[in-house]
């Protein structure tokens, strides 16, 4: 069975996906992060802000995408069997 779910599987078999607190609290941080950037390039508006705000949005990116890639597995962990 694929990990999404598709409009051709049967309501039995479709999987029910809930977003953890950490998740949550996660999606917050970046969210509050995008708009730190927002409001300190709008204090200024001038060729090095803009360039500094860049660099911080992509330090700020690459952090969010490591951590998104490192948090989740790449193949499906198979359960354990007990002897």
């Amino acid at each position: 069975m694929s990990e999404l779910n598709t409009a051709d599987e049967s309501e039995d078999a479709r999987i029910e996906r809930h977003a953890s607190w950490a998740e949550l609290f996660f999606d917050l941080v970046v969210v509050a992060g995008v708009a730190a950037l927002a409001h300190a390039l709008g204090l200024n508006l001038d060729a090095a802000a803009v360039g500094f705000c860049a660099l911080l949005f992509l330090a700020f990116w690459l952090l969010v995408v490591v951590d998104d890639v490192h948090a989740s597995p790449p193949f499906p962990t198979p359960t354990a069997t007990p002897l």
